[in-house]
């Protein structure tokens, strides 16, 4: 169920991203996508959670698609794609150090995979937002006894989307954060 959430997720927010009709390129628009649909997961989870509804997993998944059908309800649907003026042919030179820099972030992010893969989470802020995500999905309110008063003023969005994890069954959690590099990656190197 989780991929099936994910994935109507993925095309509520692909379909927001193509309503902005920039130019952007695919790579940007699926990292957008990834991005905005995550912020548009914890926006779900943020309002279950407000009205002290437990965020299970079947209730997310009708959630999700009643978003997906306002989306198509309230966007139209993409009709021409920006235009990009043509550009003159890089150089050499210039080809080079794009293909090493793309080589060098791609290898930066899969160190970042394999270290979230095969090492648990062991810096405090990370390990306070597992417990918060498991505090939202089990109690169902912000303000926990779990959870120390100061670490209460985190934004919630990393909770929520662990309480999203947690909610489906979903291992390993600590994934989460090399998707996110490679996303702004993407999106800052396109």
């Amino acid at each position: 169920m989780f991929w099936i959430d994910l994935g109507l997720l993925g095309m509520t927010a692909y379909r927001m991203v193509g309503a902005l009709k920039a130019a952007f390129t695919v790579l940007e628009k699926s990292a957008l996508a990834f991005l905005f649909a995550l912020g548009l997961k914890s926006l779900i989870l943020f309002f279950l959670i407000q009205v002290k509804v437990q965020p299970l997993a079947s209730i997310q998944l009708g959630m999700t698609l009643l978003v997906l059908v306002l989306t198509r309800f309230l966007t139209s649907p993409e009709t021409q794609a920006a235009t990009q003026t043509p550009s003159q042919r890089p150089s050499a030179r210039t080809q080079w150090q794009t293909v090493f820099a793309g080589i060098l972030i791609a290898v930066l992010v899969l160190f970042s995979l394999l270290n979230a893969w095969f090492f648990p989470i062991t810096e405090s802020d990370a390990t306070w937002y597992q417990v918060r995500g498991m505090s939202f999905f089990h109690e169902v309110k912000f303000d926990s006894d779990w959870v120390v008063p100061q670490l209460g003023q985190y934004p919630p969005f990393i909770p929520l989307l662990f309480s999203w994890f947690i909610a489906f069954g979903m291992e390993p959690l600590r994934i989460i954060f090399p998707l996110f590099y490679l996303a702004l990656n993407i999106i800052f190197y396109c």
